[in-house]
């Protein structure tokens, strides 16, 4: 999960563009929250060979309960 341009981040985040988002949540402002902390430990520690859903579920479990949603209605569990 290495990002060289917020474009980057959105590719990356496009595994969720065609969501039913709800709520206070959107694609755009959670590919905005992933270009803000992609560089964070925390998130490039879940980073494994086999790709990187577990970052993907960790950015989102946060995301979404940083805009007062709850991960649950979107089948998100917290990967750590």
């Amino acid at each position: 999960m290495k990002f060289t341009t917020s474009n980057d981040a959105e590719l990356w985040c496009d595994g969720v563009l065609d969501w039913e988002w709800g709520g206070n949540a959107n694609h755009e402002d959670f590919c905005s929250y992933v270009w803000a902390r992609h560089n964070e430990p925390e998130y490039q520690n879940l980073v494994t060979d086999d790709g990187d859903d577990d970052a993907r579920d960790a950015l989102l479990f946060d995301y979404l309960k940083s805009v007062s949603e709850n991960p649950a209605d979107y089948s998100i569990r917290d990967p750590r």
